[in-house]
């Protein structure tokens, strides 16, 4: 029976780690709350937001692109490949000045001139 004890033991300390936590947060909180209240008066705009049920950082940040590529020539090659490309896809180009692809360069990407 010391086992069961010791498991108590713990959730009733997980417990009081959690009402002192809340307690905490209440006391900031309201301290926050005072400050953003004191500058409001001041004439500045300010709100306090909760985040924590948005989303994470690295999350929105994968959302995907909304660009849509057209089907036409791309501007600096001058023809369409398949799948479409664009200038875009020049960024990254040897030199300082974007060039149209090569043959061999057309393959490497997995593109064919259309």
């Amino acid at each position: 029976m010391p086992e069961q004890n010791a498991i108590d033991r713990i959730k009733q300390l997980e417990h009081e780690r959690d009402k002192l936590f809340d307690t905490a947060k209440k006391e900031a909180l309201a301290r926050v709350e005072t400050a953003v209240a004191e500058l409001n008066s001041l004439g500045f705009s300010y709100m306090l937001e909760d985040r924590t049920s948005r989303a994470p950082r690295k999350a929105r940040a994968k959302r995907k692109s909304t660009h849509q590529m057209k089907n036409r020539p791309c501007p600096i090659c001058k023809f369409k490949t398949s799948p479409p490309h664009d200038a875009r896809k020049h960024r990254f180009t040897q030199g300082k000045k974007k060039r149209p692809y090569t043959s061999k360069e057309l393959a490497d990407l997995g593109l064919k001139k259309v």
